[in-house]
């Protein structure tokens, strides 16, 4: 798939994602501040939608700004990799480290092995899980639980 596309077509692809979501555009002047012929410009596609305002609009609809890039919500396979083996070794629930960066006898070869093979699955495992979680999210446009603050990523607690 192509990643290059025009400001006319990122209009487009937003307009596609908020009818999918049900989300008005008066809905969003009044959310995000925006005067309301300003937004109809903006995602009629008269004139050319500011970084800002994309990024704040992504993060209204609770969407990842790369997806009109991509077309997809896939995840960074090395990222997820890294932050699976994280966890598991901090829950105890891979076998151990061998000592050093290189595992020198066989028995270290295969905790090694078996180390590599167990996050790879759950990694592929869990990217997938998410493209389609992501995928029913937008086609079903299932609401957004909660609305966090722009520049947030969890709805702060309240005391």
């Amino acid at each position: 798939m192509s990643t290059e596309f025009d400001d006319s077509e990122l209009a487009e692809r937003l307009r596609v994602i908020l009818k999918a979501r049900g989300i008005s555009q008066r809905a969003i002047s009044k959310d995000l501040g925006v005067p309301y012929r300003t937004v109809q410009n903006y995602l009629g596609g008269e004139i050319r939608i500011p970084a800002i305002f994309f990024l704040k609009l992504c993060h209204y609809i609770g969407i990842e700004a790369d997806y009109f890039i991509y077309q997809d919500f896939s995840l960074s396979r090395p990222d997820v990799y890294d932050a699976i083996i994280r966890a598991l070794e901090k829950c105890d629930l891979l076998p151990p480290r061998p000592p050093g960066d290189t595992p020198q006898t066989d028995a270290e070869r295969e905790t090694w092995r078996k180390r590599i093979e167990l996050a790879s699955q759950m990694a592929a495992s869990f990217g997938e899980a998410y493209e389609r979680y992501r995928r029913e999210w937008l086609e079903k446009g299932m609401k957004v639980k909660t609305t966090v603050p722009f520049g947030e990523r969890y709805p702060r607690q309240r005391s």
